[in-house]
């Protein structure tokens, strides 16, 4: 032999002095034989690893309200935690999110835990941008090193943006164009305008104030969609005392030049509200419906606006699925469920053509699951978050093997048990399409 060559599947071709050869691996790395492909001399024939190398779980927290040593954002990385100081000591950080194509740049909301405390999200004043009660900065943030600096974000008052207060709900990154987008209300508790802001950097950012999204102060979850979409989901409806519709502002080409807020796609089912996911570069998704019903709704277009048409849902649509199901994240080939359906609580992974979870979760514990997510840019990573038995921990999956993390100190452990709503139940006050952990 010469030289070793390249994989096809459990195959290893080499290339020998009497030519090309193929060696068959059955599952392990004990060659089961060697079969001569032609009687020819053979210098090369490709390079690479033996075995495909297995993809490396990355993914960061921020803290809530921690002072002291344990304070910051807190970076996993195969095995070992790193903190990153915070851009703000003491906050209650409610979410982070990373940038689709760079792991090194993150999205980070947060408030004093004084404004927290008083307020809620309703938390900013809006004179000229939107900024804290409390220390007069804004509550979002951006590193573009991985938390080693931190610039403050500006959503600015103007364009179609005016008021005098303004609460700031969910973030997120815009998958196709790589810009960061935030959602909130303006002078929450009188007009209720819905408002987002989107930009590419900490200081270019451009306020919208949708037409058609007047009372649209309740908006939680947040969603990349296809070709530039922005997709939001809110927890009531406006004035209605319902829960309403998954609503979304599509993209005009440019920059949301048109920033018309769609109030109405998807008929027909019971007002679904909660986390959602679509799968890369289409339409369909699924939700996580918190309703009177709770349970899941998918559909293969998020745009559809006529039930009763040949190719739309019926007029009359219950969930896909009933059931006490809490997040919802899609990957490439496979979508993730946080179940807590009594006798099958856990995480479910299952393809997109078969996606509906029954019988036993492919990650069952005792306990209660909170959260899920897939990374951004492979989407063959997952991340959720459990109590199992008591204990508060990561659960990953890395395209083959599924983990427990544990937190990085027993103490850190000890005072996030205290998350409540936030970390657990989105339905509480967790603004947030991935809460407080991202994958890198």
């Amino acid at each position: 032999m010469i030289r070793s060559g390249s994989i096809d599947g459990p195959v290893i071709y080499l290339a020998c002095d009497v030519g090309p050869a193929k060696w068959i691996v059955p599952g392990s790395i004990t060659p089961f034989f060697i079969r001569q492909r032609a009687a020819k001399r053979c210098l090369a024939v490709g390079y690479g690893p033996v075995l495909l190398p297995r993809a490396k779980v990355r993914f960061v927290f921020g803290t809530f309200g921690v002072s002291g040593a344990l304070d910051g954002f807190w970076e996993y990385n195969f095995g070992t935690w790193t903190l990153h100081a915070p851009p703000q000591a003491a906050w209650r950080w409610v979410q982070v999110v990373a940038h689709p194509y760079s792991p090194e740049k993150w999205l980070a909301l947060g408030f004093p835990e004084t404004d927290w405390n008083a307020n809620d999200f309703n938390a900013c004043t809006l004179s000229g941008s939107v900024r804290t009660t409390t220390g007069n900065v804004s509550p979002l943030w951006l590193t573009e090193d991985g938390g080693d600096t931190w610039a403050a974000v500006t959503l600015p008052e103007s364009g179609s943006v005016s008021g005098t207060t303004a609460g700031v709900r969910a973030i997120g990154w815009q998958e196709q164009s790589g810009r960061w987008f935030a959602v909130g209300a303006v002078d929450p508790g009188s007009t209720d305008q819905a408002a987002f802001w989107t930009g590419s950097t900490a200081t270019d950012g451009v306020g919208y104030m949708p037409t058609g999204a007047d009372l649209y102060r309740d908006v939680k979850w947040t969603q990349s969609g296809m070709g530039g979409d922005m997709l939001f989901s809110e927890d009531d409806s406006p004035g209605l005392g319902t829960r309403g519709r998954l609503t979304r502002v599509p993209n005009d080409g440019t920059v949301w030049t048109g920033a018309t807020w769609k109030a109405d796609p998807i008929a027909g089912w019971e007002q679904p509200f909660g986390p959602l996911d679509t799968i890369r570069g289409t339409r369909e998704f699924w939700q996580i419906s918190f309703g009177t019903t709770p349970g899941i709704a998918h559909w293969t277009d998020y745009r559809e606006t006529d039930p009763a048409s040949d190719t739309a849902a019926p007029d009359t649509r219950p969930n896909d699925l009933n059931g006490a199901y809490q997040y919802v994240a899609v990957g490439d080939t496979h979508v993730f469920f946080a179940s807590n359906v009594a006798a099958h609580i856990g995480f479910y992974r299952r393809t997109h053509a078969s996606w509906t979870p029954s019988g036993t979760p492919e990650y069952p514990l005792t306990g209660t699951v909170y959260l899920a997510a897939t990374d951004r840019q492979s989407r063959r990573l997952f991340i959720g978050y459990a109590d199992i038995s008591g204990t508060h921990q990561f659960i990953t999956h890395d395209g083959a093997v599924w983990a427990a993390v544990q937190f990085p100190d027993a103490a850190l452990e000890s005072a996030h048990a205290g998350y409540g709503a936030l970390w657990k139940d989105p339905r509480g006050c967790a603004y947030a399409p991935l809460g407080q952990v991202a994958l890198l």
